[in-house]
């Protein structure tokens, strides 16, 4: 099983029509997650032209705009969590701040990268093998998105992981725990489908940690569609007080 770029591009297009289809409906909290993940799709069938020109500043210009996007996606995600429940609406609200300030984290550490002390991290013959986080590649690597065993490969160089500098698991922290911790059975499941198909299927697919964050990525709209099928009687009727009556209500709280 690999990946193409028309297979990018076409999921970007059923990502657009989905979050079309939800806006016209009223549904805009979900519309707006929905659209951040078709930018990720839209931006690998993109990086394709470009894709192993490891010299090339456009390929490193979109490779950072990818890492960028991966920071901030646990904050895009939780407009997918609760659209039609105030009350959990307003805990999402605080949950979504603390992800927003956690994808600054996360980008920081590539802003900092100048000033790691990675050396003897990536050598071949280091115990462990070396780094075990996704996305990480070394100052010698370089930013770049390249071809690996079944789709991109993004190598972003980042700034060691510290108490003050966490890793890149973080994103898996935010992107999930609200959804594990939140009591509610709904939210159990769909955590639990996200993360099985999501970067559990990817580890599974490619032993590359600079691809399966790609490969992640692809299957977004995948998953996002397979949720919102599953809650399909709901979004068939426009939202039934409006997502700005919401948004109202909880900035009032």
């Amino acid at each position: 099983m690999c990946f193409s770029q028309g297979q990018s591009f076409f999921f970007a297009a059923v990502g657009f029509l989905i979050a079309a289809f939800l806006f016209r409906n009223g549904h805009t909290r979900l519309a707006k997650g929905v659209f951040y993940f078709f930018l990720m799709e839209c931006l690998q069938g993109v990086q394709y032209f470009v894709i192993d020109e490891c010299d090339n500043p456009v390929n490193k210009l979109l490779t950072v705009a990818g890492y960028l996007h991966i920071c901030f996606q646990p904050f895009a995600v939780h407009w997918l969590k609760d659209f039609n429940n105030p009350e959990m609406q307003a805990r999402s609200e605080g949950i979504r701040r603390i992800c927003f300030l956690g994808g600054v984290v996360l980008f920081a550490k590539f802003l900092m990268y100048p000033w790691s002390t990675d050396e003897g991290i990536f050598a071949p013959g280091c115990v462990g093998g070396g780094t075990r986080e996704w996305l990480r590649g070394s100052r010698q690597q370089g930013i770049c998105t390249y071809r690996g065993v079944r789709h991109l490969a993004w190598s972003v160089p980042l700034y060691d992981s510290t108490y003050f500098s966490p890793g890149v698991g973080l994103h898996c922290f935010l992107m999930f725990a609200p959804y594990f911790s939140s009591g509610k059975a709904v939210h159990l499941l769909f955590g639990s489908f996200f993360f099985l198909s999501g970067p559990f299927l990817a580890t599974r697919l490619t032993p590359n940690l600079q691809e399966q964050a790609s490969i992640w990525c692809f299957f977004s709209i995948a998953q996002i569609a397979a949720m919102l099928m599953l809650i399909g009687p709901v979004l068939l009727r426009k939202a039934p007080t409006g997502d700005i009556a919401m948004s109202k209500r909880i900035k009032a709280a």
